[in-house]
């Protein structure tokens, strides 16, 4: 197992989902790039990061709260529910970006710039087809 980040999310996808994770401390690392691979190639970035978190939650929810007495406490549990937290957060952002909405037409700079593009593919329908002079 491989754990590596350059500290630039810019640089590939891997240090992204790492940055969006939280997982950037190389003292205590908690996923392998070959386990963010694999969530790459399942998905997008922001879905894998998601899914990274739902598996780092999953790897926390198996530690429990322990209570030495009243005044020392270990609230391992925290862990576990933030990360599950921050993949419904991930999953929200992810579903924002996949497609973006556009209407055109409304500018009619715009529209005549689109109708004089040489490379636009003929429309079948037009304005006023079926009229006859």
């Amino acid at each position: 197992m491989t754990w590596t980040y350059s500290g630039d999310p810019s640089s590939n996808d891997r240090d992204t989902v790492r940055f969006l994770v939280g997982d950037t401390d190389t003292t205590n690392q908690i996923v392998s790039d070959e386990e963010i691979a694999w969530a790459l190639a399942q998905e997008s970035v922001y879905s894998a990061a998601a899914t990274v978190c739902d598996a780092i939650s999953a790897k926390y929810a198996r530690d429990v709260d322990t209570y030495l007495d009243r005044d020392v406490r270990a609230n391992l549990s925290q862990a576990s529910r933030a990360y599950a937290s921050k993949a419904k957060e991930l999953r929200v952002k992810a579903r924002s970006k996949i497609a973006v909405p556009y209407c055109g037409g409304i500018s009619s700079s715009v529209k005549t710039t689109y109708e004089q593009d040489s490379d636009r593919v003929t429309p079948s329908f037009k304005v006023s087809q079926h009229e006859y002079n």
